[in-house]
């Protein structure tokens, strides 16, 4: 599995809240427009916090709260952020349990010309398989009060007052149902030969899978056959396990997609945090094919069909879980009688190269680019203790 998050978040026992918009773009009905990264399948913003940054925060619609939520770090260290003496709990992804964190408030955060004045953050331990390059998540702050609009093709974020904003001619607008600080959307799928059957599942822009599955008691949803057993992401709890297959069809608003990659947890993990997901969860690998405009206030969103629209889906081809540990980029749970496997990958091995480009050169986005070729030949080099060992791995279609 490629480095990815599911960054669904249960926070409990606080009220985060900030003063946004400038006066000035309120009363001029323009957009605020920012220029994001997308990386890793998420939208990553540069914030400063207290005039110190830049921090790169994760855009998540699964972020339930205002505010912002920081991963500890020395440089998260640096704000010396005054704890407030209230502490929060933070559940999510990955198990059962929850995470304490302290809260902040008074906090300035400045995302290009957005300006959040008064803001509370919450400050929480770095989850195990994070990746270095993210510094948090941001969400409700942006979308409880505006019209958010995504243009993942030219990266760019407009922000707007909602009786500013009309939809574009063409769009596709797909009703909302909020619950709380979450957003969900029905959808139908399809898993195999059967008519396309209703879903109704949580919109989370922070995962980067196309579309998680929960199982019915009746059977519908059940993993198909041929699928694989697979770490399926990594949250706040820890790593996502089940199954990783194909559905034959899913259909969101007025369009439709054929033979998506589709995600099945195990039931331990289809609630984080005790939750109720419905029958899934929405991911950033169908969300990127538009350009996707969240008007929470109208209930509502908008999808526009972008350049990416009719790309294949696909799942890693390499046959291992791969982790973010320690700056590094570390194999877990070897598939068996996958490429890695034939090639004698073990868990524990750093991955330091892929074809000779290294993984802080590559990136996210890279790797995961680069280990998707179905029936390409290329080079690994790993590092196990202190031998440094070079395979050669020829990749195919798993799922």
């Amino acid at each position: 599995m490629i480095p990815a998050m599911t960054l669904v978040l249960v926070i409990a026992a606080t009220t985060l809240s900030s003063e946004t918009l400038a006066q000035e773009h309120r009363a001029a009905a323009e957009p605020v427009r920012i220029p994001f990264r997308f990386a890793g399948n998420q939208v990553r913003l540069d914030a400063t916090i207290d005039g110190k940054g830049p921090f790169h925060l994760v855009l998540d619609t699964g972020m339930p709260t205002g505010g912002v939520l920081l991963l500890e770090s020395e440089r998260v260290k640096g704000l010396h952020l005054e704890d407030s003496g209230q502490r929060v709990r933070i559940a999510g992804a990955g198990g059962e349990g929850s995470t304490d964190a302290l809260m902040a408030s008074g906090v300035s955060v400045e995302i290009g010309e957005l300006k959040l004045e008064k803001s509370a953050a919450i400050v929480m331990a770095r989850p195990q398989g994070f990746p270095p390059s993210m510094d948090g998540v941001i969400g409700g702050a942006l979308f409880f009060d505006h019209v958010v609009r995504i243009d993942t093709e030219h990266e760019r974020l407009d922000i707007l007052p909602p009786d500013a904003w009309t939809p574009p001619e063409g769009a596709s607008i797909v009703p909302l149902d909020r619950r709380g600080g979450m957003i969900f959307v029905d959808v139908k799928v399809a898993v195999g030969a059967e008519e396309p059957v209703a879903a109704h599942v949580v919109v989370d822009l922070g995962a980067g899978h196309a579309i998680s599955l929960n199982a019915r008691e009746d059977g519908r949803f059940a993993p198909p056959k041929g699928s694989i057993d697979s770490a399926l992401g990594r949250g706040v709890n820890g790593v996502v396990l089940g199954k990783a297959g194909r559905v034959r069809r899913l259909e969101l608003g007025s369009f439709a997609f054929e033979n998506v990659v589709a995600t099945f947890p195990i039931g331990e993990h289809q609630r984080p945090g005790g939750t109720d997901f419905r029958d899934g969860n929405l991911g950033a690998e169908i969300l990127k094919r538009f350009t996707v405009t969240f008007d929470y206030a109208g209930k509502r969103m908008a999808l526009e069909k972008g350049k990416g629209f009719d790309d294949a889906f696909e799942h890693e081809m390499l046959g291992c879980d791969l982790a973010w540990e320690n700056g590094a980029v570390v194999v877990h749970d070897v598939m068996p009688d996958s490429p890695a496997a034939s090639a004698g990958f073990e868990t524990g091995d750093e991955l330091v190269s892929i074809d000779g480009r290294g993984v802080e050169a590559l990136g996210e986005s890279g790797l995961r680019k680069a280990l998707i070729r179905d029936g390409s030949e290329v080079r690994i080099t790993l590092r196990r203790g202190a031998d440094t060992l070079e395979k050669k791995v020829r990749l195919k279609r798993l799922v």
